[in-house]
């Protein structure tokens, strides 16, 4: 079980991680994801590669078409894409 955990977490254990990672889980491409926060590809992608960061009003949009909270974008901690799983 702390197996399945630690794949996750890995994958998560940064910004752009878990920016990647609640994309990869929402079914999203780039480009997709890119178009409903209102960046280009290439912002975006600087994004999930840690080579910087969305602004707080960005940083919510994305959020929201995630599907987790900002909070757990930010620190990892909070409702994240695999606490919707039922």
């Amino acid at each position: 079980m702390n197996q399945a955990f630690n794949i996750h977490s890995n994958d998560a254990d940064t910004l752009g991680g878990r920016i990647a990672h609640a994309r990869d889980m929402a079914g999203k491409t780039i480009e997709e994801a890119s178009a409903q926060v209102g960046v280009t590809d290439d912002t975006y992608s600087e994004w999930e590669n840690d080579r910087s960061e969305p602004r707080s009003n960005k940083l919510t949009t994305l959020a929201g078409i995630l599907g987790v909270a900002p909070i757990w974008l930010i620190s990892g901690v909070g409702d994240g894409p695999d606490s919707t799983i039922t």
